[in-house]
């Protein structure tokens, strides 16, 4: 941040009346997130399993993606702007990208918390398995 201060003020950026820092910062918060998402989603994959991390952090930021969400459309009922990429419109593209990946990465780890890797799930198939392996062995 300190460095794109320093690049703004000095001219170096071109356009710099235009820039906006703070979209910028926005962009990159989004990539990160990303980069935040995908190892999680391919290593509980790789291990088929969601033992290690709580279910309940994945639904407070679902709540959160979510309610983001909603505000940027209660704020462009408000304004009665819906300029998606800027001139000064009230849409703030960076927090809706956040909002929807979050929203999309929340479900896909739900799906797999209690869908594709429940414990108790997993418990029952392996008991029913050793079941059917001591019955061939009888």
């Amino acid at each position: 941040m300190i460095l794109m201060t320093t690049l703004q003020l000095s001219g170096v950026l071109p356009n710099v009346t235009d820039f906006n820092g703070a979209l910028f910062l926005g962009y990159i918060k989004v990539f990160v997130s990303l980069l935040k998402y995908i190892p999680q989603v391919y290593r509980n994959w790789q291990r088929q399993s969601t033992k290690g991390w709580s279910i309940l952090n994945v639904m407070l930021d679902f709540t959160g993606g979510s309610l983001s969400f909603l505000q940027i459309f209660i704020d462009g009922a408000n304004t009665g702007d819906w300029n998606v990429f800027g001139g000064g419109g009230s849409f703030n593209i960076a927090k809706f990208c956040l909002s929807v990946i979050s929203i999309v990465f929340d479900i896909i780890f739900m799906i797999q918390h209690y869908i594709l890797y429940n414990p108790k799930r997993r418990a029952r198939i392996d008991q029913t398995r050793e079941k059917n392996e001591l019955e061939s062995f009888i």
